[in-house]
Parts: C-alpha cells; structure tokens; sequence
C-alpha cells in the first residue's frame, strides 16, 4: 500500500479521514502485517470501521521448523511468523 502524501492521502487517508459515513477496513492485526503503532492508529481512528482479520495458515500451532510449501519451495515457521525459506518475504505474500 502506498504511503500517505500531503497531496495524495491514498487508502489510509481515505479510510480513516472524517466522513460523513462509516469507512470499513479489514486489517490483519498480528503485530506482523501490520506493526502495532498502525493498528492502533487506524482502531483510534475509526474504530467503528475496523474488521478483524485473520491469516491463520495450516501451519498455525504447529512446532517452529521448516514445512513443505508449493511448488517445491519451503517454508521456515518461526513462532507466529511464517517466511519463504531463504528470504524475508512473509509466506502467502
């Protein structure tokens, strides 16, 4: 997502800005999608608004390790944090 501008305030400008009707947002609120300064910024901003949402894997639960993922690529659980073997990139991503 686009980060807000002083001229061009993108989706979270249009989201959570002051209108005359409720702005619903779903936001995946893990403290690893979103860092949790900018989950509470946009709950205090529209709490109204805000829709839960969530990105549990089969792998949720699971002992930390390094699982089969597609196409014959992997992935390393770590905690709740799940990553393409190899990379920083969060797995489904």
């Amino acid at each position: 997502m686009d980060q807000p501008q002083q001229r061009a305030p993108g989706i979270p400008g249009v989201v959570l800005g002051e209108h005359s009707q409720t702005r619903y947002y779903g936001i995946i609120s893990d403290g690893i999608h979103v860092h949790p300064a900018n989950i509470n910024l946009a709950y205090r901003s529209n709490s109204e608004g805000c829709i839960l949402v969530t990105d549990a894997m089969r792998w949720a639960g699971l002992d930390d390790g390094v699982y089969d993922w597609t196409n014959g690529e992997k992935i390393r659980k770590t905690g709740n944090l799940l990553v393409l073997e190899g990379t920083d990139k969060i797995a489904g991503r």
